[in-house]
């Protein structure tokens, strides 16, 4: 049950239609304002307009949709929107033992509240008042995902330096173990641009398999998560293309850096060492 005015002050998007007036208060009509979610669920493909009848103990009341809204998220953004209908209260009269006031000011909410409670508790001496900016309200409704978040974004910093850390220090280390099969090459006859290409191409076709079998694991397991994510789908592109871009790097450098200085040993030398 809300007023006329509520869904501008709250700055609700209008889909479809129109929002509620002060001749809704007195029409016979009873009007109802209902959000996406409900339309799509409950009502035909163009909801504006349509007539019902409902059948209170008090008597038939007429009813059309005049409007459709945006779906606000309530219960917090990890979860579906709900199906809500807006109607206008009509009986100023009654009483409610709790109820809440959404007021829009063009200054700060803090600088109002101090005249807002003082109206209220003339008109009503007992009533327990307590004022909130709508922004502290957000602020709350999303504390505990941005923690998790925070957490899961540091622990998933950490795997992607560890997996860089071990990642190059495995190519590094396999590539200096072919020293002499490289000086074995150069003194046939190998450029040391072959080698170096010969040396990246395997390491990185070893590192593309790993992040084919990891990439499709991750792919299975985001479906798990898929309650916990808002704005993002379980497979965004940008979140499976970081990890990625940084481990084909780090793959290149642990393999250029090593085949390049192995390389540029004389291959009497390499094949003297070994």
């Amino acid at each position: 049950l809300v007023t006329p005015g509520y869904q501008e002050a709250l700055g609700l998007r209008l889909r479809q239609g129109r929002l509620f007036t002060d001749a809704d208060l007195s029409d016979g009509t009873r009007a109802w304002v209902v959000n996406e979610e409900f339309a799509r669920l409950y009502l035909p493909p163009q909801p504006v307009g349509y007539r019902f009848e409902q059948r209170p103990p008090t008597g038939p009341e007429p009813t059309e949709i005049v409007g459709v809204v945006a779906n606000v998220l309530k219960d917090g953004n990890d979860r579906r929107p709900q199906p809500e209908i807006y109607r206008v209260l009509r009986d100023s009269a009654r009483v409610f033992s709790r109820f809440e006031m959404v007021i829009r000011t063009d200054g700060a909410p803090t600088s109002v509240a101090p005249s807002v409670r003082a109206v209220i508790l003339n008109a009503a001496p007992s009533a327990a008042v307590e004022t909130v900016p709508l922004s502290q309200r957000v602020v709350e409704s999303v504390d505990q995902p941005r923690f998790a978040a925070t957490v899961l974004a540091t622990l998933a910093g950490l795997a992607l330096v560890l997996a860089s850390v071990g990642l190059y220090g495995v190519l590094s280390y396999g590539v200096l173990q072919r020293r002499r099969e490289l000086g074995v090459r150069a003194a046939l006859g190998a450029e040391r641009r072959d080698l170096i290409r010969l040396v990246v191409r395997e390491g990185l076709g070893v590192t593309l398999v790993g992040l084919a079998i990891g990439l499709a694991a991750a792919a299975a397991a985001t479906r798990l998560m898929q309650s916990a994510l808002f704005g993002v789908t379980p497979l965004d592109p940008i979140s499976f293309a970081a990890a990625p871009i940084v481990l084909v790097f780090v793959a290149t450098i642990a393999c250029l850096l090593p085949a390049a200085r192995a390389a540029a040993v004389h291959p009497s030398e390499a094949l003297r060492c070994e």
